[in-house]
């Protein structure tokens, strides 16, 4: 978990750099628990500190990561609308709301690529803010979904 968590914080760095800042501030912190969770030699007890740096680093990367996570389970469901056969006038429905979404999608990843919170907590709450709207997305993908699957 730790690994994998180091990764997406390069990733999201590398997508997000006006976020680096307040991502790479919780990652040092996270890692100096690491470090101290390393000399330690009772497995219980360094499992615990892990799970504390582990849970320090997601305190600001949990959020971002957020959003890849729910823009990739939306182009999913996209993929599997498109892959439906359907009648014309459901698949120009479709089309106009996928387009829609597509367009909505794209305006979240530019603000998610220019936010510039000043402190944790301003970012938790623009980032929450952005992965609302790509709930109510998802919502609007999986009811596109159901339309092109109704007989």
């Amino acid at each position: 978990q730790w690994n994998s968590n180091l990764l997406e914080l390069r990733e999201a760095v590398e997508k997000y750099p006006n976020l680096k800042p307040l991502l790479e501030a919780k990652a040092a912190e996270a890692k100096a628990i690491f470090a101290q969770a390393e000399k330690i030699g009772a497995e219980e007890q360094k499992a615990e500190k892990i799970a504390l740096a582990i849970a320090k680093i997601r305190e600001n990367l949990g959020v971002v990561t957020e959003v890849k996570y729910k823009s990739a389970a939306i182009n999913s469901t996209i993929d599997k609308i498109t892959k439906v056969k359907t009648t014309k006038d459901k698949a120009r429905k479709a089309t106009d709301e996928i387009n829609s979404i597509r367009k909505e999608q794209a305006a979240i990843e530019q603000a998610m690529a220019t936010l510039k919170p000043a402190n944790d907590e301003e970012l938790n709450k623009q980032v929450r803010q952005l992965v609302g709207k790509l709930i109510s997305l998802s919502s609007r993908a999986d009811r596109v979904l159901k339309l092109v699957k109704a007989k």
